[in-house]
């Protein structure tokens, strides 16, 4: 990856903090609270803030970077689709691409047939959903069972084991015969990407570009068979396990202090 950075932030860099966003920063598909944003400011001061999640661009800027202060002084990165792209948030809320890869017309034909057959092989039927449970996010397709407009409480009881989407994606796996990176979203979703793409790869390129003293990694899900289990595979990554929202501000709060 190539592209210019800031010497003034790079000469008081002392970490690179990554965060997952639903369940970690927020809620599901909630925006971010204030007092979180108002403490990721802070951490900016004297660190890169980096945030990872399944969700596309335009979900990062109505959940994280609608109302974040500006100018932001420090380096912030976004990571949406799961790691298959980068961006780095400019001072003012721009976008500057680092990478973004994306399916084709015939990788997504593939992996939308087989998505479906091993849902209805799995589950013999569709769920109920609130709205349109397939999303084309280009470098991930994504299915939430209940849609994306599902309320919160929906989501959270439907597959709080996730053993449904588990039994789905070992199947999907079969069917695509390992050529596509397949893994457990957030609270009811599974998503599907470019192989080798995923938070695990994206949080490497950016150590390896950044060059940080050290690496944090706060999650929600760092479980077996989480969507941030992955990441425990970077070496010299200090993974933090979180229940949500109120104990990341807790978090960063201290890391503040």
């Amino acid at each position: 990856m190539e592209g210019q950075r800031e010497t003034t932030t790079r000469s008081s860099l002392t970490a690179l903090y990554c965060f997952d966003l639903d369940g970690t920063l927020c809620d599901s598909k909630q925006i971010v609270p204030s007092v979180i944003k108002k403490e990721l400011s802070k951490l900016l001061r004297k660190n890169v803030v980096v945030v990872m999640s399944g969700a596309p661009v335009k979900q990062f800027q109505t959940q994280l970077l609608r109302d974040f202060q500006t100018p932001i002084k420090g380096e912030l990165y976004i990571v949406p689709t799961s790691g298959a792209s980068c961006y780095k948030v400019s001072k003012f809320g721009n976008l500057e691409s680092l990478w973004d890869i994306r399916f084709n017309f015939l990788d997504k034909v593939h992996v939308g047939g087989n998505l479906v057959q091993a849902i209805k092989e799995c589950l013999g039927e569709f769920p109920p959903a609130f709205d349109d449970p397939f999303e084309d996010r280009d470098g991930q397709i994504t299915w939430s069972a209940l849609g994306q407009t599902a309320p919160l409480e929906e989501k959270k009881k439907w597959d709080a084991d996730k053993s449904k989407r588990t039994r789905i994606v070992m199947r999907l796996r079969e069917l695509l015969q390992d050529k596509y990176q397949v893994a457990l979203g957030g609270s009811t979703s599974i998503d599907i990407t470019p192989k080798g793409a995923n938070k695990a790869f994206a949080l490497l390129q950016l150590m390896r570009y950044l060059k940080p003293d050290k690496t944090v990694y706060v999650g929600d899900d760092l479980g077996t068979g989480g969507n941030d289990e992955c990441v425990k595979s970077v070496p010299l990554v200090e993974c933090v396990s979180v229940t949500g929202p109120s104990e990341t501000l807790a978090k960063l709060i201290r890391w503040n202090e």
